[in-house]
């Protein structure tokens, strides 16, 4: 009965940490739920959330991390950053992302501070 529990929760994680996109440490996955997260790669399989919710675009240049999202059974969509040059190991998301904003304020930060445009979409 061990053996069937031990296979089922490895099956578990490992379908919750497939990676569709990536930047170094920060990938794009689904968790456990089959949410569409950013999170930073701590090794071993552990991760450390960045955006939550689902991500439907994301894009990145060599400062900063750009992301869309669009939470479960809503139709309001957030945008947020992640400057990388100030992400630790150890932050949580909320000493680290930016955001949520709406589409106007975000599209005036992009021309402020350079932010990346959205170049993958999600299905």
């Amino acid at each position: 009965m061990k053996k069937y529990l031990l296979l089922i929760v490895t099956v578990f994680l490992l379908v919750g940490c497939d990676s569709s996109w990536n930047d170094g440490p920060y990938e794009v996955y689904y968790d456990a739920m089959n949410d569409r997260v950013l999170g930073r790669n701590m090794g071993d399989g552990m991760f450390i959330g960045r955006v939550e919710g689902n991500v439907i675009a994301i894009g990145n240049n060599a400062k900063y991390i750009s992301v869309k999202n669009r939470g479960k059974g809503y139709e309001i969509e957030s945008y947020y950053f992640i400057n990388k040059d100030k992400d630790g190991m150890y932050l949580n998301m909320d000493e680290i992302t930016q955001g949520p904003f709406n589409k106007k304020h975000y599209y005036k930060l992009v021309a402020e501070l350079g932010l990346p445009k959205l170049s993958k979409e999600f299905e």
